[in-house]
């Protein structure tokens, strides 16, 4: 692998997604020439979230460290090994030819694997033990490009993941044939983001109290030539999966920050939030945001960048360096999905937040559950507290927005307001998405 920070995981010194990728390229050229057989091993560590939230964030980090030399030791002939995310790694390992000992060769390094792992760790006096869950796909029948590769070892690793009796999951034709797909997938967005394809649409976020539009959420959207407006869930996760997200957002953010200059020009109060990704939550975001703002002179305290907890789960220490440095660029921060993860409450004090979101499915239940009604109205009371400002999404009925207002949150977005579109049909939209918000301000 490349021994350059571009290419390297800063916690384990292992390769990252993007070292990975440039080895295994290069492996498959060589195998393609020497008749050899190659073993993609994409491998997680089971449990590994409770142990973080058990034993804090310090202990997790250093369990990952630990994973990732004991991962070299147990196969030292590796092509090479990678920390892909989180506790999530990936080797490569040279087979010889025939394809019928790939599979044997492949347990067996996973059972070696097991073996180091389970040697008893002390950390701070911490007794812990790992093990992992692994998926395999081989070169050349489960893929003959790394894309293909990638793709058919991390959907075998879901089957692992869903059948706890798992603790590795070979690719299978059918995986293979999913994952030939999934490489169209990609290739397609490649093709879409130099074609200039995808675009931001914006959801409003209302505030009933005032009757206006308080800001929007900024969502990709991909404008196909023959497909026409293509869903989000179609290209979102494959972005994600694919380490492609980085580029997609790329390409949103001057469109993004000029619009958002061209309304605040024209004296429209709307700010706009960014949804950031868990890949994207690194110094390399905090440049194209700041490059993004100063081409548009857009001012920053119009700008939301919008997270999850699963972002900063990921990697705490890098997070919380890059949400104090978007603070310094002045952007407000805001935890999405609140009270969906493990340990927002944590997250709130650790981290610079401003804002929180209310997840849908809290709102959804609102009209016949006493107990989201209630777990809204703690969430709301606690923000309160702390000072925090709150924005309840998926609003999509009357009788949720006059709930969410009775108890505590004038601001809101979903569909019954209007869905995501584009600046231009947002703009001509405006005066009915303002009529309807003075009749729900009368009616409440």
């Amino acid at each position: 692998f490349p021994y350059t920070t571009l290419f390297r995981s800063a916690l384990t010194g292992l390769a990252n997604r993007k070292g990975l990728e440039l080895a295994l390229g290069q492996a498959l050229v060589h195998c393609s020439t020497s008749s050899t057989h190659l073993a993609l091993l994409i491998l997680d560590l089971k449990r590994f979230r409770h142990l973080n939230h058990a034993y804090g964030v310090s202990i997790g980090d250093r369990a990952l460290q630990q994973a990732a030399l004991r991962l070299k030791v147990a196969l030292p002939q590796a092509i090479g090994i990678a920390r892909l995310q989180a506790d999530r790694y990936a080797l490569a390992l040279s087979l010889p030819h025939p394809a019928v000992a790939s599979r044997p060769l492949a347990e067996q390094a996973i059972a070696r694997i097991r073996q180091q792992l389970a040697a008893p760790l002390t950390l701070d006096g911490h007794l812990l033990t790992l093990d992992v869950r692994a998926g395999i796909a081989l070169f050349p029948q489960d893929g003959q490009d790394v894309p293909t590769l990638m793709i058919a070892a991390e959907a075998a690793l879901a089957l692992a993941r869903s059948d706890g009796s798992e603790h590795l999951r070979f690719a299978d034709p059918e995986l293979a044939q999913r994952a030939q797909r999934t490489a169209g997938v990609v290739a397609e967005i490649r093709r879409g983001l130099a074609a200039g394809e995808f675009v931001p649409h914006y959801e409003p976020i209302v505030d009933l109290t005032t009757g206006d539009i308080r800001g929007v959420e900024a969502l990709a959207r991909w404008q196909h030539p023959q497909r026409g407006l293509v869903s989000p869930a179609e290209f979102i996760p494959v972005a994600e999966d694919m380490g492609m997200i980085e580029a997609l957002t790329s390409a949103l953010l001057p469109q993004i920050c000029a619009d958002a200059a061209r309304w605040s020009a024209a004296g429209d109060p709307r700010g706009v939030s960014i949804n950031l990704s868990a890949r994207e939550l690194n110094a390399g975001f905090v440049e194209r945001l700041a490059e993004a703002l100063r081409h548009s002179q857009l001012d920053p305290a119009r700008v939301t960048v919008e997270l999850t907890e699963t972002a900063m789960v990921e990697n705490p220490e890098q997070a919380l360096q890059v949400l104090q440095v978007l603070k310094c660029l002045g952007v407000t921060l805001s935890l999405d999905d609140f009270g969906t993860g493990y340990s927002s409450l944590s997250y709130l004090q650790r981290f610079p937040i401003d804002n929180v979101k209310i997840d849908r499915s809290f709102v959804a239940e609102l009209p016949h559950s006493r107990r989201a009604r209630q777990l809204v109205g703690a969430i709301l009371s606690m923000a309160h507290e702390l000072n925090l400002g709150v924005v309840a999404e998926g609003v999509e009925t009357q009788q949720q927005a006059r709930l969410l207002a009775e108890m505590g949150c004038p601001r809101q977005q979903g569909y019954l307001y209007a869905r995501a579109q584009s600046a231009s049909s947002l703009s001509r939209q405006l005066l009915d998405i303002q009529g309807q918000l003075y009749g729900l301000r009368l009616a409440a």
